[in-house]
């Protein structure tokens, strides 16, 4: 298994140069989410550096604070890139966090092919599709916690040793990937207790016997013991009458027109019109399963073991009727729109459902079952090659052709990249050892007040990182209007020009800075003209920022 992960990691070397090239300069992916996830890094150094809990912060949304409870932390990547971080730098902590995602899920899902099937060759192809799949480069855009897809593989292996040959160690093995999966993405605990369940019940053919069998039920109660720590501030969370609700649609639905086009190939340059339909969400729109790989997961599905085969071709299908969600798109218009989709039913009858905006995302299970099939129909073309060609060398020729082309539809080319850029002004912030809070403008959250265009503040969080101060804004992947009181009253006082020096003084906020840029012209003129008159203007070193010192 080591020489497969040495043989993944020359696979980034291969896929992802701007990475390795800009590692200490750049973010992998795009201006975003990535910001973000080098916030929870620094969130959490800091919360565990205090002894305070992770789940509720004041670094935003000063000086109410906000719950993080039905945020995405994902404590699997934060809490190790916390310590990381005494170490390393911001930018060098995330690019590392996020090349280790794509070797371990790759060696991961390695393994366990390896141990179904036997064959090398196949189970490193099915590492390899499973680990650069076009569903984990579009979220390695930005979303880390969605990459934490390693112990999913081990959920599929250990969950089939448990309920065929059951055993102590099997029982904690899976109970662990369960658990560490949870920690990652609550998505992913989703797909895992899915996983659990489909393959306990295919270990039993009759009814009386999946109704006396409880091994399940004590796998998943265990599990969810040991996921208390982040499920009882959710649920608290998810309680609050406060808290704003995405519904799904198209823009984070499975749309069926983008499986037969990979967005991120070279060969898409300059065909703007495709290129737009991606970029109206690009986290989410890549459903793309590659021809090839399907393909060769389709003849798996025919020629494997009956017990792999069913349990590939029900994660395939179960992982695809979730993504489309509650209704069929083509090129981003519903085509189907029905109360009785998988998603529609499961998100009306099943508590907490409603909470999983992006539908796209369950696809992980489409991906983890081709994957369990592919190292099969290699196998089963190999023979077929070996039986019918004339020579080692022109099987050995063909076979290297399906493979590369598996290779080369997966090619992500030129991978985007986000420049690291500090104005001076933060590195000025940071020098002022006392404490006080930041106002960045725009102050809104798109999340928070729909009316205005933005989540322009998540680079204001990366920038918190440098500097350390609490900001009155913020953004959460789950909105809480309790959190933005204060907020609004400072929006519109602000506007009316009603406050004083010595509110800000009182208040503890020592500078406002103005994103001219990201303003309107009239609303800036605004800010400017009443703010202006209780603070004194210091240098930014970004023509686009103009900086406020109140007291």
């Amino acid at each position: 298994m080591r020489r497969a992960g040495f043989f993944y990691f020359a696979i980034c070397l291969l896929w992802f140069p701007s990475v390795f090239l800009n590692f200490s300069s750049s973010l992998a992916g795009i201006p975003g989410d990535n910001y973000l996830f080098v916030w929870h890094n620094w969130w959490l150094a800091h919360s565990l550096f205090v002894g305070r809990s992770p789940f509720f912060t004041k670094a935003v949304f000063f000086p109410e604070g906000i719950s993080l409870g039905t945020h995405t932390l994902s404590l699997l990547n934060s809490i190790p890139g916390a310590f990381l971080s005494f170490f390393l730098n911001p930018v060098q902590t995330y690019n590392l966090q996020w090349l280790l995602t794509f070797v371990l899920s790759s060696t991961a899902m390695y393994a366990v092919a390896f141990d179904a099937s036997g064959a090398r060759l196949g189970s490193l192809l099915a590492g390899f599709v499973f680990g650069f799949s076009y569903f984990r480069l579009s979220h390695g855009l930005g979303h880390l916690n969605l990459l934490s897809t390693y112990f999913l593989p081990a959920v599929v292996l250990f969950a089939h040793r448990y309920f065929v040959g059951g055993g102590k160690k099997n029982f904690v093995l899976l109970v662990g990937s369960v658990v560490l999966t949870g920690y990652g993405d609550w998505y992913h605990l989703v797909a895992a207790l899915i996983i659990t369940i489909v393959i306990w019940a295919l270990q039993l053919s009759r009814w009386p016997g999946i109704i006396r069998d409880r091994r399940c039920i004590v796998a998943i109660a265990t599990s969810l013991v040991f996921l208390l720590p982040i499920l009882i501030p959710l649920f608290q969370n998810m309680r609050a009458a406060t808290l704003v609700l995405e519904k799904p649609g198209p823009d984070n639905s499975a749309d069926l027109w983008a499986i037969f086009v990979p967005n991120f190939h070279p060969f898409l340059a300059g065909r703007e019109r495709i290129l737009a339909f991606f970029a109206a969400n690009p986290y989410e729109r890549s459903v793309y399963l590659g021809w090839v790989s399907f393909g060769f997961a389709l003849c798996g599905w025919f020629h494997a073991p009956k017990r792999w085969a069913r349990l590939g071709g029900i994660l395939i299908l179960f992982g695809f009727a979730l993504a489309v969600g509650p209704a069929v798109y083509w090129k981003g218009s519903a085509i189907v729109s029905s109360p009785w989709t998988p998603y529609a039913l499961l998100s009306n009858f099943v508590p907490g459902v409603i909470h999983f905006r992006a539908p796209s995302r369950f696809l992980i299970l489409t991906f983890l079952g081709m994957c369990l099939l592919i190292p099969f129909g290699i196998q089963e073309i190999q023979t077929w090659m070996a039986n019918h060609l004339k020579s080692d060398a022109v099987t050995k020729g063909a076979l290297g052709v399906l493979l590369g082309l598996a290779a080369l539809e997966l090619y992500p080319g030129d991978y985007p990249m986000t420049p690291h850029r500090l104005p001076a002004i933060y590195q000025t912030i940071a020098r002022d050892k006392e404490k006080f809070a930041v106002a960045e403008f725009p102050l809104h959250s798109g999340m928070f007040f729909p009316k205005y265009p933005g989540w322009q503040d998540r680079i204001f969080q990366y920038y918190q990182v440098y500097h350390g101060k609490p900001l009155l804004c913020g953004y959460t992947a789950r909105a809480d209007l309790t959190a933005i009181g204060f907020l609004e009253t400072f929006m519109r006082s602000s506007l009316d020009g009603t406050l004083d020096a010595a509110w800000f003084e009182r208040q503890k906020i020592r500078f406002a800075l103005f994103h001219v840029d990201r303003l309107e012209p009239q609303t800036y003129a605004r800010y400017w003209g009443n703010l202006s008159r209780w603070g004194r203007e210091v240098p930014s070193g970004d023509p686009a920022i103009r900086a406020l010192q109140f007291y």
